[in-house]
This record gives structure tokens, C-alpha cells and sequence, in this order.
């Protein structure tokens, strides 16, 4: 970066507008100026302030979760999580598999905890399965549906399932449709023959009906969850 030579001999007059003073990072080739792990920096604004590098920056805010070595019940429910401070969330997890060939699938709750279950859902699940050996393509649709189907024929005893989705409870200012979108992993059944399969989410909610102060649910065909590690974080812009 070229920076301008400035004869300090020379009287220099007028004044620098404050967007147009500079923000100097301290934390570089010295000793910080204050304590503590995160950047900071000089930041000029007509007097000189030290700034944290996180004073401009949004946030992940932990809302709840459900962390259990033995859940033993059909869903997972996590309520009354939508609220006007975020626009986006952010829903990941891994759980032991509920029983062999057993479906998981999404639902959005209302703020009552009740499902939305009317046959609004349309989703696409791709995904790639192997067993070591050999490689193949899986792939669902379920349009107009009472449920997204995250996961597929899946397999227990011993196996994790992992996932990790953003959530759009209102989908643009016009309609509320949430939407959510994702990635996953875990096992299949598939006829007693195991294999793994990892791929892509896509669903939204075709629904007027708007979902602030409600949440999400997992619930398996069959089978009882039994080791839960699942949760959700809000996104904050600032």
C-alpha cells in the first residue's frame, strides 16, 4: 500500500471528516493496549477510543437445545425459539439412529408447540451412498407432504446421523413460507446392508401462517431417539 509524504514543515490546516480517519490495528508487533483475546483497534473518531474487533461484527446467540444419552421419545422438540430479534437461525445436531429403515423428518411448530401438518411441505434430499465399494446416487421428493424428510431408511444400533441447517422462518416480507436449507450425514439401512450417505436439504412451507414464537421438530417413523446432541443459535447481524 503507497501512502502520501506530508512536509510537516509546512502548516497544515482544515479538518479531516471522521469516516475519513483511520482504524489501526494494535494487536500487530506489540503489546495490546488493553487486556483481553479478541482484536482491538484504534479507531479515530474526534477523540481516540480503542474499539474491539467484535464492536462491528454479528453473532451466533445460543437459544436452546436438547442433550441427552438417552432421549427415548419419537421427536425432538425444540420450542418457542423464533422471535423478532433474529431473521435467521441456525439448527445442527447428531443422534444415534431410531430404528432400521426408520424416516426422521422436519416440522415447524407453531407458537402453541403444535405442528404445522397440512400438506404444505415441498422438499428435494439429494444425496451419495457407498459401502467402500461402490458409489450411487439417492434422491427424494416430497411435494405437498405433511413432513420433510431429513434423513432416509436410516440405520441404528451404533450409528450417528449428523446435520447442520439454516432456517428462514419468514422467507420474504410478502409471505411467510420457512424455509430451510442444509447438509447432512449418516447411515443408511438399506435392506440390512449399511452404507454411509452424505447430501443436501432443501424444504420450504408453503403457509401464510406466520411461525414467530414457534419452532422446529424431529420425529422419527419408528423407534425412539435414544443419544441427542441438537441445538439452535440465532443469527445477529450486530
Amino acid at each position: 500500500m503507497a501512502f502520501a509524504t506530508i512536509d510537516v514543515t509546512k502548516g497544515i490546516t482544515g479538518v479531516t471528516p471522521t469516516a475519513n480517519l483511520p482504524t489501526i490495528p494494535v494487536t500487530k508487533g506489540g503489546t495490546n493496549l488493553t487486556s483481553g483475546t479478541t482484536d482491538q483497534f484504534l479507531k479515530f473518531t474526534g477523540t481516540t477510543t480503542i474499539a474491539s474487533a467484535a464492536d462491528n461484527a454479528g453473532s451466533l446467540v445460543y437459544l436452546g437445545g436438547v442433550n441427552a444419552a438417552n432421549h427415548n421419545a419419537g421427536n425432538i422438540k425444540l420450542e418457542q425459539v423464533f422471535s423478532s430479534d433474529y431473521q435467521r437461525y441456525h439448527l445442527m445436531g447428531a443422534f444415534q439412529g431410531t430404528a432400521n429403515g426408520a424416516h426422521i423428518e422436519f416440522r415447524w411448530l407453531k407458537s402453541d408447540n403444535t405442528e404445522f401438518t397440512a400438506g404444505n411441505y415441498h422438499t428435494i434430499g439429494q444425496a451419495q451412498k457407498s459401502d467402500s465399494s461402490s458409489m450411487a446416487s439417492e434422491e427424494w421428493l416430497d411435494w405437498g407432504a405433511t413432513y420433510s424428510r431429513l434423513f432416509v431408511d436410516t440405520a441404528t444400533g451404533s450409528h450417528i446421523h449428523k446435520f447442520s441447517l439454516d432456517l428462514f422462518p419468514n422467507q420474504n416480507d410478502n409471505v411467510d413460507y420457512p424455509t430451510a436449507i442444509g447438509t447432512f450425514y449418516g447411515w443408511l439401512y438399506n435392506s440390512a446392508s449399511n452404507k454411509q450417505y452424505s447430501g443436501t436439504f432443501g424444504s420450504y412451507l408453503e403457509t401464510t401462517t406466520s411461525v414467530a414464537g414457534g419452532g422446529v421438530q424431529l420425529e422419527t417413523t419408528s423407534g425412539l431417539f435414544g443419544t441427542v446432541n441438537v441445538a439452535i443459535w440465532g443469527y445477529k447481524d450486530s
